[in-house]
Order: structure tokens, then sequence, then C-alpha cells
């Protein structure tokens, strides 16, 4: 008998208890034992807001050790919950078609308690891969008997069309009796982050996951090769697949084998070659394939597999480039401090305004605003006049349920047809559709709210946010200095305003607003950033790391939840490519991303320090990615044309400049790269005439 029972109420902090106790200790929620026979007895997992995983005894059969999944969404009562439970139930179905299999957990129950689902399955006991690895790295032989056991495994689950997205070494276990690889987590909260979480469209851990489960969404059976190819990389080396992926993102299994610690065969190198290519098309395609090749090396000989592989070798990096010949673009403080990213940190989201302050200032507090404003304008003079239909009551609801933008503007639209001269709903709309970047639409929301009511100064500051996302900071100070008329006690707004003063190279009036934001709110993270901006700009380097690093305390004691704490990163990164402390910048680029991996500014200074370390083709790799992420992002473009001209890749140099010049016609210092890239490509007449064309933009 266990000496703990666990709570199972997924919110309670501290649900380990005494055996005998009937109340938790520390949530006073009853210690129940499910169906009378599933007693949890330790918490393993949280999933964060999806629900947590228990280890539990079965007292039918003799106290024997199972695991308890427990579903508990936050998002009861909206469609995303029905999805998540018809997921839920996927992973019972696809255990309960699986579990016969002695390396596949068994599904023992399935049912719902207390307005929770609950999976209850076989508890394999032994130690996952990551703990087995932790003395020392595998030898070829070691790895192939791990392969020949657990490809079976995969060739029965892509049988049934199931294809498990997130094989890594912590869901792979050694059973102690018999050293059997057993396979688990079947998946249902991958995907239940995709239906639920507001912004998470990946599928997989980084590191393990491939390229296309990442970027697409799209998964194969090829992808689970893939992970599983990885997974043998890191069995052969030891070396950490998530840390690669985050400082070269799929550029490292071009060199995988560079990291071996010890040789293997040539024919084993040439099959995880076939598992480890970026591009699904030119992998093993099943796992029946993979132990062909395992188990009859003279197929693979015949076979060949001319699937375009490429070659694996190393880029060595040219000398430096005169400084002099050289330069950064036009108006940026020096070639490390990247106009995006700049851009990025000087514009502040929609507001911070704290708890305390007036309800109209609880803009983007969607749930507070929201709830207040109808109590106030609509709930009670429906009261009043006895009017009785509740369907703005359940609009009401599900939209204090919803973080998903687009539910948000369906709901709002719903509500604005059944009172079109409420403010609130054309506000809440038009963050919605400020969060998806649908500007035009978040402005005319906006607008339309201002005309209903010319004093709604929430409204005036996000048609300010508006335009600084346009790249139109004096139309910003124009809405920004209406909100803080018509509300002088509104912090985000002097902050908001601060950084639209620094794009106009105002200075001293961004300090000033920054100073004043945390005179009226000594937490709000962003104006602390704005502050560290503007002391970059005076070069007082030592006071801009101050301010960072206090803007940065702040959002881990969340004394900002709104402020996006990747932001203050990229800026403090910015700073140190400016003092030529490029690992410094890396370590807080890796922060930023972690916050925000789709962050195309955090990409572009990551690029410029790896630049400034000579680390050539992990800039051209960070560069590659910002591009992706905004095939219209200048910057990237002109820093991966100076990587190249470093690398002496000439005409990639020159294709970079082109971009650019497309991009903006009038950018001198394009031009003049681009004379150097030609002079030094041999073409001196195209060389003198970009370098004439950039002394007229001069």
């Amino acid at each position: 008998m266990a000496n703990t029972i666990c709570c199972l109420n997924p919110y309670c902090e501290h649900p380990n208890n005494l055996p005998k106790q009937e109340l938790c200790k520390y949530c006073g929620n009853k210690l129940v034992t499910l169906r009378n026979r599933y007693q949890p007895i330790r918490l393993i997992s949280d999933e964060g807001g999806f629900g947590r995983t228990y280890l539990a005894e079965d007292l039918d059969k003799l106290n024997t050790e199972c695991i308890i999944k427990q579903l508990a969404p936050q998002v009861q009562g909206t469609e995303a919950l029905k999805k998540a439970t018809e997921l839920f139930a996927q992973e019972a179905r696809q255990l309960q078609e699986l579990g016969e299999n002695p390396q596949i957990p068994q599904l023992l129950a399935y049912f719902e308690e207390e307005g929770y689902l609950y999976l209850i399955q076989q508890y394999i006991r032994g130690k996952t891969l990551d703990k087995l690895i932790t003395q020392k790295v595998w030898n070829e032989q070691k790895v192939k008997n791990f392969l020949t056991n657990i490809l079976p495994v995969l060739k029965l689950i892509h049988g049934k069309n199931i294809i498990h997205r997130d094989i890594k070494p912590t869901n792979i276990i050694q059973r102690e009796e018999d050293g059997q690889y057993i396979l688990i987590d079947f998946g249902a909260s991958k995907e239940l982050r995709k239906t639920i979480a507001t912004k998470a469209t990946q599928i997989g851990t980084f590191g393990y996951a491939p390229f296309e489960q990442l970027t697409e969404g799209n998964a194969y059976p090829s992808s689970d090769l893939y992970s599983l190819g990885v997974i043998c990389f890191y069995l052969l080396t030891g070396e950490d697949p998530n840390n690669l992926y985050i400082n070269q993102g799929y550029q490292w299994v071009k060199n995988w084998d560079l990291y071996l610690k010890q040789p293997i065969s040539h024919n084993f190198k040439n099959i995880l070659n076939l598992l480890l290519q970026k591009d699904h098309k030119n992998r093993l395609s099943s796992a029946q394939e993979v132990v062909d090749i395992l188990s009859k090396s003279s197929l693979y000989q015949k076979k060949s597999f001319s699937k375009n592989i490429p070659k694996t070798e190393r880029i060595i990096p040219s000398s430096t480039l005169e400084k002099t010949v050289l330069v950064a673009p036009a108006g940026r403080k020096n070639k490390n401090y990247p106009e995006q990213a700049n851009k990025n940190v000087n514009s502040t989201k929609i507001s911070k305004i704290k708890k305390k302050k007036s309800i109209f200032d609880l803009f983007h507090d969607y749930d507070a605003y929201i709830y207040v404003t109808i109590a106030i304008l609509i709930i009670v003079p429906m009261i009043i006049s006895g009017y009785k239909d509740h369907s703005l009551n359940n609009l009401n609801t599900s939209l204090e349920q919803s973080k998903i933008p687009q539910e948000r503007i369906e709901i709002n639209t719903q509500r604005i047809r059944i009172n079109p001269r409420e403010t609130a709903f054309y506000v809440s709309r038009g963050l919605a559709y400020y969060d998806l970047k649908d500007w035009e639409n978040a402005f005319s929301d906006f607008s339309k709210a201002i005309e209903l009511d010319p004093s709604n100064d929430p409204a005036y500051n996000n048609i300010g946010n508006v335009y600084s996302r346009l790249d139109n900071s004096q139309k910003a100070i124009e809405n920004y200095d209406t909100s803080i008329k018509l509300n002088g006690n509104n912090p985000t707004a002097y902050s908001n305003r601060g950084s639209s003063y620094i794009t106009l190279k105002e200075y001293k009036k961004a300090l000033a607003d920054a100073n004043k934001a945390i005179e009226l709110d000594p937490n709000i993270a962003s104006a602390y950033n704005v502050r560290g901006d503007v002391y970059v700009e005076f070069k007082q380097y030592d006071k801009a790391i101050t301010e960072y690093n206090k803007a940065i305390e702040l959002e881990k004691k969340d004394n900002d939840p709104l402020w996006d704490e990747s932001t203050t990163y990229n800026s403090r990164a910015i700073l140190y490519n400016i003092l030529e402390k490029y690992e410094q910048a890396i370590v807080d680029v890796e922060e930023a991303l972690k916050l925000d991996i789709n962050n195309e500014n955090s990409y572009d200074i990551g690029a410029d320090a790896y630049k400034g370390l000579k680390q050539y083709s992990k800039a051209i790799f960070y560069y590659d990615t910002s591009i992706r992420l905004n095939p219209k992002n200048s910057y990237s473009y002109f820093g991966r044309g100076l990587t190249y001209i470093e690398m002496k890749e000439y005409k990639k140099a020159i294709a970079d400049y082109n971009k650019v010049i497309e991009l903006k016609p009038n950018d001198a210092s394009a031009y003049n790269n681009r004379g150097v890239a030609y002079e030094r490509f041999g073409d001196s007449q195209k060389a003198q005439a970009d370098f004439a064309k950039a002394e007229q933009l001069k």
C-alpha cells in the first residue's frame, strides 16, 4: 500500500497527501479513488492547462501500479473542448487497438468522473532512453539492437494509419524485466495543444521533430522515422538535438557524423543519412524498409538509394572584409542593429494597464473589460426592462472562454448584430483582428468605437498601436496624445508614445514618456525597455543594461503580464552585439526564441551575432529563417548579403542586394555593398555603376 494519496484537482499545487486523509490539506478537495479502484499516489507530470498524469494503484489487482491520464483543459464549454474530448477519446481508441502488443502500454479503462475524462493504462517499470545514456554513449551494435527492437512497433502503428508524431528519448522506455523497448504517449496531448492553445501550430518536440511537422503540421510514416534517426544520433553522440536545433535549425543534419565520438560502419552511416533527410520525400518511407536494410546488407548495396543525398562538407570561413569598404544601411546605429528588430523593440503591444486602474483602462484584459462593461451597460438594463432574450448572455459566456482570435471575431460580430452601438464589442473585435495582424479591420473597429464614443481613450491608444505597426510613428503619436488627454493616468499610452518617439529619434521625449509611465506604474516592464533603448542611443550602455534587466525581472514576476518578454531579450541582445559581446547576445536570442519561436527579429539579431563570431553557416541559417518568416524583411537580405561576401559567394551576395534594392530602391548602402560584390566577382563596370549610384543617394 502506498504511503501517499494524490489529489485529483488539476489546479492543486501540492497534491500529495497522507493516505488516511479525506480532504486535500492544500486545496480542501475530497481525495477520491476513481471508480473505487484506481487510487492516485503520485503526480508524474502536469500538462499545463490540459490535464495531469498520475502514478496509481489498481486496488482490484493487488495494488498493481498503473497510469492515470486526466483531461482537464481550461476551455470547458467551447468548441475547442469538444475537439479536445474527441482527441482524448481517439488516444484511448488507439491504445485499445494497439494495446495487445507487448511493446505498447495496454489500455485498462476510459471513463468520465466528476466532470473530467480519465484514461487508465498499464504502467511500464523501467528507464527512458535519456536516463540510459547519462553515463556514456552507445556503440553501433547497441544502437542497431535498439532499432531492430523498436522498428516492428512503428511498422504496426503505421500499418494502422497512426503516426506517433512525438518520438523522443523520454517516450521510449526500456522495460526492467526483459529489456524490451516500449513506445509510450500516443499523442493526444500534442494534438490537444494544437487545438486548444492560442498559437501552438507546431506538433512534436524541437530537435526531434522533422521539418514538415514544425513548419506545416504535416506528418507521415517517414516523419516518425526521422525522429528515430535523431534518437540514434543522440545515442551515438550524446549531443542534445534540441541545442543543435536552436543554434543551427536543420543545418546540423547535413554534418551529423562530425559529432560521432567513435567511427561507425559505412553501411550504418548510410542508413542514418537516409533517415536524417530534411525533405521527407528523400527519406526511407517505411519501417519495414529500414528493417530490410539492417537485416540484409546486400539489399542495401543493390538498391543504392539514389535519393539526392547532399554531400557532407564543412564551410571554411574566409578572411574578414575591410570595414572601410562595407557600410551598414543608412540610419542604423551599426551593422549589428537590425532595422526590423529595432522596430519590434520599439513597438509596444496592446495596453499594459494594471488591475487597479479604471475599467476603461483594462482594454486588453478581455475577460475583465468585457465582463465589467457588460455588467454595467447591458445586463442591468436587461433586468430592469425585463428583457428575456438570453442570446447575448450566451455570447458573452462564450467570449469569456475563448482565447482564439477567430472565435472572438465571430462572437463579437454576433454581439454587434444584437447591440450595434456598444463600443466595447468593437474594441474587443478590433483586438482580435490586431492579434491576427489584420491592421485594416482592427483600425476600422477601433475607429467605430471612437465614432460611437469620442472619449474612448483605449480605442485611441489601440489606433496608435496600429499606426506603429504600419511604421507611421507620427500618426501613432497623434493618437497616443489624444488617449493621454482623455486619461492622463494611463501609463501604457506614455510607454507606447515613448516607443514611437524613439523611431523619430526624439530621444529626450521618449525618455520623458518612459519616466512618466514608471511614475504612474513602477511595474510596467515596457517602459523600462523604452528607457533602455534611449540609453543605447545615448551610448550609456551600462544604464541600458540595467533597464533591460529590470524589464525582464518584472516580466518573470508577471508584474506586467501583457508585455512580451522576448522584446526585451531582443533589445539586450542588440546591445550585446553593439558591444561585440556576441556570445551573450546569442544567449538572449535563445531566450527570446523560447518565448516566440516565430519572431523574425530574434533570428536577425542572432544572425548578426554569429556573423560577428565568424560562424557564417549559422548566420546564414538564421537569416534564412527570418526571410522565411517575412520574405519582405530587407534587413535579413542585407545581412545575409554581407555574410555571403565574407564567404566569397559573390553571386549569392549580389542576388541578396538585388532583393534589398527591390524592397528599398533608395538604399545607398545596398548599392555600395552590391558594388563591392561585383568588384570582388570581377565585374568592375557594374561595380563602378553601383558605387556611383550609392554616392548619388547619400
